[in-house]
């Protein structure tokens, strides 16, 4: 669990990891305080805009998703909030980099040492923000486009060009996003699991008062 996702949309990631690097001074001395007050302005604080740990944060969770420390579980998934919206994402642990030379030493000696298990874990992101702030359509829009994939190629060019490093995996906005007021389950039953997200339907027309009925929003098998 972590309040604020670590897999946002990527088009958003890389705009966030862009404006870190931008910070810290990428493009120079002169580009700092523009970057400084967007970061701050936007609240650009999520995981991306941390790139020291999200990267080490996404190494540990690769090495479990992929039995390098034991039996790989059947899903590992960062359940989060806090971004006014819900989604669910998953990571591609296929992509080119998550071989033995992309896990670093630790990986290395693990696999010589015939410590790696076979099989790999469904890697997600869930999210879901209950009592939400309602966005503005700007906003909204935004956060919309910032999953196709054009955004985040857009974002990862210029990512690149302030030299922040690539991701260790890829990841896809799967479900969503919604901007309803929601409250996700997660029901685990051995290694299968489901997530349900539902919202509220509010009916304002009745005499005594509104009536509130519970309205499925959406809802999926993650194993």
């Amino acid at each position: 669990g972590t309040s604020l996702p670590v897999l946002l949309p990527m088009g958003l990631h890389h705009f966030e990891a862009w404006n870190e690097a931008l910070s810290e001074g990428a493009w120079g001395e002169w580009v700092r305080p523009a970057a400084e007050w967007m970061r701050q302005v936007v609240d650009l604080e999520h995981w991306a805009a941390f790139q020291a740990s999200f990267q080490e944060l996404c190494r540990m969770v690769v090495e479990v998703a992929t039995g390098r420390r034991g039996a790989p579980p059947a899903t590992v998934c960062f359940l989060s909030g806090d971004v006014h919206h819900s989604y669910l994402a998953e990571a591609d642990l296929a992509e080119a980099g998550l071989g033995e030379a992309g896990l670093g030493d630790a990986g290395v000696g693990a696999a010589a040492a015939g410590q790696s298990h076979p099989g790999r874990s469904r890697l997600l992101q869930a999210v879901c923000s209950p009592m939400r702030n309602r966005l503005p359509r700007a906003i909204r829009l935004a956060s919309t486009v910032s999953v196709r994939s054009l955004a985040w190629r857009v974002g990862l060019l210029a990512a690149r060009a302030a030299k922040v490093p690539d991701p260790p995996f890829r990841w896809s906005t799967t479900d969503g996003p919604w901007f309803d007021n929601a409250l996700a389950t997660m029901h685990i039953e051995g290694r299968r699991a489901w997530l349900r997200w539902d919202t509220a339907q509010v009916d304002t027309s009745t005499d005594g008062g509104p009536d509130v009925q519970v309205r499925p929003l959406h809802g999926v098998r993650l194993t």
